[in-house]
Parts: structure tokens; C-alpha cells; sequence
């Protein structure tokens, strides 16, 4: 039985253009991509995270959000939105294996390209292991 009952989700605030296009084009608009605006009481945030295939990730006012940490640490792929954000460990991680990167422009195709992507998503975190792992093996230390 899968729990994961939403295609994605996201709640946060609005600030930056990249918030707010995908506030403009996704916010309560549909059911499978659930986008909310602010801290809402009502929801709980965690739960409706655990409960989504796909996790998005905006670009926001920080360098590095715990957003994605967060994401592939329930389970959920990570859907990094932006045009020119630098992943962190980008030089151990390898992120194509475990998270998506949608370029600001295509916000209004999320739905579909996500629906069409195929997601490992109960094994997210053994992914990024296996991932930094293979990393250890290619590295060599000069003697």
C-alpha cells in the first residue's frame, strides 16, 4: 500500500520571483501538487511531506535550504527549482540519481514532468549513501 498519496508538495513563504510564480501558478489550484502559502496551524507540515512522492524545492533567501535535507530525509525526492543553485556536496553527491532540477521557466509544467519522471522514492536516503559511497571509491590519495 503506498502512502505517499500526493504527486508533491510544498508550503513556505512568499519571497523571491521564484516563490512567487509557483504561488501564482500552483497555490490551491490543484490537488496532487499542493502548494500552500505561509504557516498554516492546520497543516502538519511533516506529515503532508512524508505523504508526497515529490518534494519542492524553491529557491528562497538562503544558500542551502534544510528544505532538502529534509526531503530526502522522509523519503521524499527533492525538486530543486531554480535556474543557477549549487547543490551541497555537489562534489561527492551526484543529485541527478535522487532529486530533479526544474528551471524557473517550466514552474507552469511541474505536474507533468513530474508525473513522467520516475522517482525512487522509498529509497531515497539509500541513494545518497550508495551515491557518497561510490564517491569514496573513485577518490584517490596520493601516497
Amino acid at each position: 500500500m503506498d502512502l505517499r498519496t500526493s504527486l508533491a508538495f510544498f508550503l513556505g513563504s512568499a519571497h523571491r520571483v521564484v516563490r512567487d510564480i509557483l504561488f501564482k501558478q500552483w497555490k490551491d489550484k490543484d490537488k496532487e501538487v499542493q502548494v500552500y502559502e505561509g504557516l498554516r496551524k492546520i497543516l502538519n507540515y511533516n506529515e503532508l511531506m512524508s505523504q508526497s512522492k515529490f518534494c519542492l524545492c524553491p529557491s528562497g533567501w538562503d544558500l542551502a535550504s534544510p528544505r532538502v535535507a529534509k526531503s530526502i530525509y522522509v523519503g521524499c525526492v527533492p525538486v530543486i527549482i531554480s535556474d543557477s543553485y549549487v547543490l551541497p556536496f555537489s562534489d561527492v553527491l551526484d543529485w541527478s540519481k535522487f532529486s530533479i532540477h526544474i528551471p524557473v521557466g517550466k514552474i507552469p509544467e511541474i505536474k507533468k514532468i513530474l508525473q513522467c519522471s520516475r522517482g525512487c522514492v522509498s529509497d531515497i536516503l539509500h541513494i545518497v549513501l550508495h551515491s557518497i559511497w561510490l564517491r569514496r571509491l573513485n577518490v584517490r590519495f596520493p601516497l
